[in-house]
């Protein structure tokens, strides 16, 4: 747009981005001659008629004058001058050649630009904040600085001409160029700055690169590229980790890492001043997401078949039972199902390898040929063995969405072979591990829980049971093969440890005064043989030493010869130098053991306690389970009455074990007793150690306290032992002096059993004392009157409570209590 006086009006641009204003920049044209300074005014008014913001004026090259700052004073809108170096060495030699001197006001429109020397435009292009305007002396580029509408790309003003010499550092990116070059020539529209071979009229070129600016087609530069591949590989990334975050957090966890993320790359976008389609990175993190979850469920389900198939070789939970009838199998699924509280049930029945019935349920699953043709491959192979499996709901047609279906493969020795398919609400099992494990053991049971199945057999000997299963784990090893190592270990162990009976010399002598060739039985009839403990029991034993890898002692009163014995099984895990015994895997050993001392004798003692102690903990773990379900509010009334008879069958048996294994605790000379430890009394102690830790880390304080010890303490409880324990804790931790020690040490007599807590502090009065020990606490402080309490249950159970203080003396709290035995 030609103007009066020479000067050409050159765009305008709106900076609404940024600052929401409009700026005129007014530069003359080449070749013709300076304007006076009255026709420059007379410019200067007509533009600021049109109600600018700002007014910029750029000299021309052959500029002598420079309008002076009174230009402004008669505007509305203020006038900004930039001078070129050449212009400004003109007017200060003695200013630094290294930078651009600029009007003052200059920075309220360019505050964001910050000066750089020539040849340092490009290197300083990664940041976006410069203080003022930049000129290269030999191009004349004045250099504006990062327009929002650019998309961080570099943008000059170019008042020369161009004659397609550039210095190599613009070459390396795209540059938006607006302004007007000489003789009506410019750059090319692609902006590529290569040489001018046909000139494009100066209006064109100024409208192509303000349409490029706004179409967006200044956005495939090379930087740009490299920028979108990485927020692509962000978003790939981001999805991975947001994948194992939900697996191993809580849901409230993943959103708010979701959101976080979501957050963060929206603010990397806007500081980046890159605009990327989002759909490329929400594909991306869609695909991360799919695949990541669908390798993971692959994996779940493989580690949770080789741990369920580790636990069934350590219970060698195999079944024995004679062959029942079609009717009769179909009695004792729904029976079982109706135990276990299964709210739908599909068991397959499988007669011949080529012939299977459905025993459903009303609500009957509907499964698919692929799952049918499954169930029967899995019910015909194999020749014993227990698996539970969680199956997808795309294998049963018309599929509950809050249904979850487990596959419960039982295969029958001696009899028919089946398979369960059973469901029961959603996280009804997933969520418990304890209801988990309650599923696997009903499971295991289904074909012998009932009375009226008169040939059963719970369990075979443990060398039966190892052959089965060793059998079905090489079958599993073709596809699992971690599985190869545990059926090469359980058959290392089991063809070595009958050793010790027929090259033992001690052994030998045993079984000629006996009359018995011990090489004739296995190992469990000769460890029954010898300890006089049921064949049963010594199963569970080996079970056990497997499961832990802990010796056991066991008793051997049927031996006639010089003195008692006590057999000690312990799990060599093929440590030794030898390589042979390494690679032999783990052996069990037998020892027979001399413990005519007293010493030996209660060690032996103790050992069978210890074992029959872990029996009854087993049992109080299954009460504890049965509680928990039973506080279930979804649970039927029938379902809850057959839950309170199982536990009373629990409770049963735990007291018919303990007329069993009473004759050998109590056939042993010596005082002794069956110390058990219950499952809720261990709770009790461990709650309220656990508080006294609590307690002292509040008063600065050392809790001294040995938990082996106080085993007894719990032996010796009752149902108040938690409250008694935290109580007499919090007191001596309150009245003990920072950094002391607050010390709990117990002391055993055949009968009782005396805990004391000692601190070292203020102590009490001795009214506070007497009143405490009275039981008398309704006119004590809240926090003593619970001590009060205990001292007059203490009383109740059969023992008492004393308390030594004395100011500035501390306190010692003692608590005896009868034995349990």
């Amino acid at each position: 747009m030609d103007i009066a006086n020479g000067y050409v009006a050159a765009w305008l641009v709106r900076w609404d981005a940024v600052y929401g204003e409009d700026v005129v920049v007014v530069t003359p044209a080449a070749g013709r001659p300076e304007p006076a300074e009255a026709e420059l005014r007379q410019l200067l008014a007509r533009l600021d008629a049109a109600g600018p913001e700002a007014i910029v004026v750029v000299p021309g090259q052959d500029a002598r004058t420079m309008p002076p700052a009174s230009y402004g004073e008669t505007l509305t809108a203020p006038v900004m001058t930039v001078l070129s170096e050449r212009d400004r060495r003109a007017t200060d030699p003695e200013a630094p050649r290294d930078g651009i001197a600029v009007r003052p006001d200059l920075s309220r429109w360019f505050g964001h630009l910050r000066p750089a020397g020539p040849g340092m435009l490009l290197a300083e292009s990664g940041r976006p904040a410069f203080e003022t305007l930049v000129a290269d002396a030999d191009q004349e580029a004045w250099w504006i600085g990062y327009l929002p509408e650019a998309n961080g790309l570099p943008v000059f003003y170019w008042n020369d001409v161009l004659d397609g010499h550039i210095p190599a550092e613009f070459l390396s990116d795209r540059i938006v160029v607006v302004g007007m070059a000489a003789q009506d020539g410019a750059a090319p529209p692609d902006l590529r700055f290569a040489p001018v071979s046909q000139p494009v009229p100066a209006a064109t070129y100024v409208a192509q690169s303000l349409q490029a600016l706004q179409d967006g087609r200044l956005l495939m530069a090379p930087g740009t590229l490299a920028k979108r591949v990485i927020i692509l590989l962000a978003a790939v990334q981001a999805g991975l980790i947001l994948v194992r975050l939900r697996d191993r957090a809580g849901a409230w966890i993943y959103w708010v890492a979701t959101a976080g993320i979501a957050g963060l790359a929206v603010l990397c976008a806007l500081a980046a001043q890159v605009m990327f389609p989002v759909t490329e990175a929400l594909v991306a993190f869609s695909i991360a997401w799919f695949a990541h979850r669908v390798v993971l469920d692959a994996n779940r389900r493989r580690r949770q078949r080789r741990q369920l198939l580790r636990a069934d070789l350590a219970t060698a939970g195999s079944l024995r039972s004679r062959v029942l009838s079609g009717s009769d199998w179909t009695r004792r699924v729904e029976d079982s199902a109706a135990s276990i509280g299964l709210t739908g049930y599909s068991f397959v029945l499988h007669d011949r390898p080529w012939r299977q019935r459905v025993v459903a349920s009303g609500g009957a699953i509907q499964m698919t040929p692929r799952t049918r043709r499954a169930g029967a491959r899995n019910g015909a192979g194999g020749e014993g063995g227990t698996a539970l499996l969680p199956l997808p709901s795309t294998d049963f047609a018309d599929a509950p969405p809050d249904e979850e279906f487990w596959c419960v493969r039982l295969r029958v020795t001696g009899g028919r072979r089946g398979s369960w398919i059973i469901r029961c609400p959603e996280g009804l099992l997933s969520g418990s591990g304890r209801r988990r494990a309650m599923l696997i053991a009903a499971a295991e049971r289904l074909l012998s829980m009932h009375p009226d199945v008169p040939e059963r057999q719970l369990r075979l000997t443990l060398d039966e049971q190892i052959e089965n299963r060793t059998r079905v784990l090489a079958h599993e090893a073709a596809t699992l093969d971690a599985l190869m190592h545990i059926s090469s270990t359980a058959l290392a162990v089991f063809d070595l440890v009958g050793n010790f009976v027929r090259e033992n010399e001690q052994m030998r002598e045993i079984g000629r005064q006996g009359d018995m060739d011990f090489s004739k039985l296995s190992l469990v009839e000769t460890v029954a043989i010898l300890t006089k403990i049921d064949a049963t029991v010594v199963s569970m034993i080996f079970s056990e030493l497997l499961t832990d890898g802990e010796s056991r002692r066991l008793l051997t009163p049927g031996l006639q010869t010089r003195g008692s014995y006590v057999l000690r099984l312990s799990l060599d895990l093929g440590r030794a130098d030898s390589g042979e015994m390494e690679a032999l895997g783990p052996i069990v050993l037998c020892e027979l053991l001399d413990v005519t001392e007293s010493e030996r004798l209660d060690q032996a003692r103790r050992s069978v306690a210890e074992f029959f102690d872990q029996q009854l903990r087993n049992d109080f773990e299954a009460i504890d389970l049965v509680f928990e379900m039973l506080r279930d509010p979804a649970l039927s009334d029938t379902i809850q009455a057959q839950l309170l008879d199982r536990m009373s069958a629990i409770i049963t048996r735990m007291t018919r074990r303990m007329e069993t294994f009473d004759g050998a605790l109590w056939s042993l000379p010596g005082q002794g007793g069956n110390e058990v430890v219950p499952q809720e009394l261990r709770r009790a102690l461990d709650e309220a150690c656990d508080s006294m830790l609590r307690e002292g880390r509040f008063f600065d304080v050392t809790i001294d306290y040995s938990r082996p010890e106080l085993l007894s303490l719990v032996r010796a409880g009752a149902d108040e032992l938690t409250p008694a324990l935290r109580n007499l804790g919090k007191l001596c931790v309150a009245d003990a002096m920072r950094d002391s020690v607050v010390r709990v040490s117990v002391t055993e007599t055949p009968g009782t059993v005396e805990t004391a807590f000692s601190s070292r502090g203020p102590g009490l009065p001795a009214e506070l004392v007497d009143a405490i020990a009275n039981g008398s606490g309704a006119h004590l402080p809240k926090e003593l009157q619970d001590i009060a309490t205990i001292a007059s249950e203490a009383r109740r159970w059969g023992g008492a409570l004393s308390i030594e203080t004395g100011l500035d003396e501390g306190i010692t709290c003692k608590l005896t209590l009868e034995k349990v035995l």
